[in-house]
């Protein structure tokens, strides 16, 4: 839709739907996804939010955006959504980004690492 607001509330929408009926919100989960490099700000944060929302569903989209999008604002967003899932699934995707180019993806995957308690896991085992 031309209208930011409209895009925006369909995602907000779709987060609500997501947790009454799973199945009919992820086909749309990749296109949510791509809202991460919307020209509107409202747009963004709406996905990133709606996509946090939505959890493990969310990580496949999410990860595309990370792995094979080149916005970087849209990573980055997609990093931070994936922080705040903060399961064992999203811990998989957020694992390599500690060697990311991109700092705030770096910084995001560290802190979501950190807070699900691996970091130390993983250092303590490096020791």
């Amino acid at each position: 839709d031309g209208d930011a607001g409209v895009r925006a509330a369909a995602a907000m929408a779709l987060a609500v739907l997501h947790q009454r009926v799973p199945a009919a919100v992820e086909p749309h989960l990749g296109a949510t996804a791509r809202l991460l490099a919307d020209d509107d700000g409202m747009v963004r944060q709406a996905a990133a939010d709606t996509l946090a929302q939505c959890g493990d569903d969310a990580v496949p989209a999410l990860a595309a955006v990370i792995f094979q999008g080149t916005h970087q604002g849209a990573r980055t967003r997609a990093a931070a959504a994936l922080r705040k899932i903060a399961t064992m699934k999203a811990a998989a995707v957020l694992y390599p980004l500690l060697n990311d180019p991109n700092h705030m993806v770096r910084a995001y995957a560290y802190e979501g690492l950190d807070e699900m308690g691996l970091l130390e896991n993983i250092l303590v085992t490096l020791d």
